[in-house]
């Protein structure tokens, strides 16, 4: 049975381990997609602890494996979402990660319903997430989980296709 539960600074070499997984899938898959730590291996590793010390870094274990993590906030990169976007109630997904021993048993459309069910509760109207602009099946994956493409902005920032989900009000 899977775990979840937020994130404490003793999952930080977890996290890693999940995010490097990723990053060598990735590359098998040539794609650029987090070859290099953005902006910087220290910024990096910056924002994953400032994600955790503000709790919205989300781990998810089966026994003592790490096996997804995610972080969901309110932070929007104004060089990114309009100011207009921005004045809507939205949560935005980052950083959502599942290892590659468990893809393809819908871990990840689990969470995203998860996910989809903290937002309802919180009263937000949308999740919003950037995708990697040349991360075609990434983009193709939200596409698939109902999120509608906003925009792609091409820039120096590598996650410029933006894509958001109107939130189904809950019945209950």
């Amino acid at each position: 049975m899977f775990r979840i539960s937020l994130a404490t600074e003793e999952d930080i070499d977890d996290i890693v381990l999940l995010r490097d997984n990723a990053v060598e899938w990735l590359r098998s898959m040539q794609s650029d997609q987090w070859q290099k730590p953005w902006p910087s291996a220290e910024g990096a590793g910056a924002r994953l602890r400032q994600s955790i010390d503000k709790r919205t870094t989300w781990l998810v274990r089966l026994s003592a494996d790490a096996a997804a993590t995610f972080v969901i906030d309110e932070y929007s990169d104004p060089h990114l979402w309009t100011e207009f976007e921005q004045s809507e109630r939205a949560l935005y997904i980052h950083r959502f990660i599942v290892h590659r021993d468990y893809s393809g048993i819908g871990l990840g459309t689990k969470l995203m319903a998860l996910i989809e069910a903290m937002a309802a509760h919180g009263g937000y109207r949308w999740l919003r997430v950037d995708v990697w602009t040349t991360n075609h099946g990434l983009q193709k994956y939200y596409l698939g989980k109902g999120f509608k493409h906003v925009r792609t902005i091409e820039s120096d920032y590598p996650s410029g296709a933006l894509f958001q989900h109107e939130v189904r009000k809950r019945t209950h």
